[in-house]
């Protein structure tokens, strides 16, 4: 059987194909996330926040004001008497012992005649003290000559005694045999062997020798006696020439007593009360020194540096002893050159009010004085250790409670509970 010829498609396929494709695209159809899915994330974020809210904890702090000063407090030296500064003789950091003298400050009268009174009075006395202390000199002069001649005189004696022993033994000796020669003229006189005459004249060259012996024993007994004379003289010139220095040395210390007296009246000298630092020089000389006005501070040596914090009232009551504070001194941002730590050692538990005391900063409100123990007395600068002053003023963060963060999410439950 003959095949039969199929008639040709009244449209191309790619027409029919173009039909069948839409602009929107293909449909994509998801399937939704399983339940548990959803349940394990969920879970898991709960427990982080469980983990979080346990482990976590929160630190509240205070941040207050304070500045540096020493243990025992800065010494400020002043003038007893209003004077104009003529002598300055300390410097800023300059170490000083007590006694020292750090300021001479004159307290010269304004009124040119009171000046010239006092001048005038100062002269005189001045040269009554030269003439005395010439008077002086002069009396030991002549107190010098007057115990050299004593002493010339007192040792010449002693050389004429010493003759005059040397003469009398040499006389004695003479008597002696003239006594000797005597007795043996008159025992041949006696055996009628010598004449009258020569026993006569032998008995008068006794008698000439003894009589010479008797005047050199009085010449001694005379010398010796004047000796001793001269000796208390001697000693009586010496007193007198002491009694007369004592007194001109009275008369030179009674005028320089005045003198002092009238100098103190024009100037007078403040010293250091104790060993120690300057640390603020605050006078400088032809300045008008007045008692009420500092002139320099000293540190006391071996004293170290604390921070006194002035806290709120509002956030005294959790500062303990013990805690730790956080240091930012204002001299050396804390930006640049950190932090620094100490702890609080002492709590005044006397309200301090604005207007009460005068502090280096203002107090915007009622405050307690904190003392906080710094653990370094200096600060590292750019390699170095730079030393902190008093009064340098620094801030302050002092850790007042530190808590868990559930505990901080259950505060409200448990004021209600303590309001219940």
């Amino acid at each position: 059987m003959p095949t039969r010829n199929l008639a040709p498609p009244l449209f191309r396929p790619e027409v029919i194909t173009a039909q069948h494709e839409h602009a929107v695209g293909a449909v994509l159809l998801v399937p939704p996330v399983s339940t548990r899915v959803l349940t394990m994330i969920a879970v898991a974020v709960a427990a982080a926040l469980a983990i979080l809210s346990y482990g976590g904890a929160y630190t509240r702090k205070a941040h207050v004001t304070g500045y540096l000063m020493p243990a025992h407090g800065l010494i400020k030296v002043q003038s007893r008497e209003t004077g104009t500064i003529v002598e300055r003789n300390v410097t800023e950091g300059q170490r000083v012992s007590k006694g020292d003298v750090l300021f001479v400050i004159s307290m010269e009268r304004s009124s040119r005649d009171a000046t010239e009174s006092q001048g005038a009075a100062i002269a005189k006395l001045r040269e009554r003290r030269i003439s005395l202390a010439t008077e002086l000199a002069q009396q030991d002069h002549l107190a010098h000559i007057e115990a050299l001649e004593l002493r010339n005189r007192f040792n010449a004696m002693e050389i004429e005694l010493a003759k005059l022993a040397e003469e009398i033994v040499t006389q004695e000796m003479a008597v002696a045999s003239a006594e000797t020669i005597l007795r043996m003229y008159q025992q041949l006189f006696t055996r009628s062997l010598g004449s009258a005459e020569q026993s006569e004249a032998k008995r008068k060259d006794f008698l000439e020798e003894k009589s010479r012996l008797q005047a050199l024993q009085r010449s001694q007994i005379a010398i010796t006696r004047e000796r001793e004379a001269l000796g208390a003289q001697v000693a009586a010139a010496a007193v007198r020439a002491a009694t007369q220095r004592a007194a001109v040395e009275r008369g030179i210390s009674a005028l320089d007593q005045e003198l002092t007296e009238y100098e103190s009246r024009r100037t007078f000298v403040v010293t250091a009360p104790l060993d120690g630092t300057a640390t603020a020089v605050l006078a400088n000389a032809g300045q008008t020194a007045v008692p009420a006005q500092p002139l320099v501070s000293l540190l006391p040596a071996g004293v170290a540096l604390e921070a006194d914090l002035f806290v709120p009232s509002r956030s005294i009551g959790f500062v303990a002893l013990g805690q730790t504070v956080a240091l930012q001194y204002q001299a050396f941002p804390y930006q640049r050159f950190g932090s620094y730590q100490g702890r609080v050692t002492e709590i005044s538990r006397t309200l301090i009010l604005p207007a009460e005391t005068a502090v280096p900063l203002p107090l915007a409100e009622p405050a307690y004085r904190v003392i906080v123990t710094i653990d370094s007395q200096s600060v590292k600068a750019y390699g170095h250790d730079v030393l902190l002053q008093p009064g340098m003023l620094l801030d302050a963060n002092i850790q007042l409670d530190r808590r868990r963060l559930y505990q901080w999410l259950l505060d409200p439950l448990y004021s209600i509970r303590g309001r219940i």
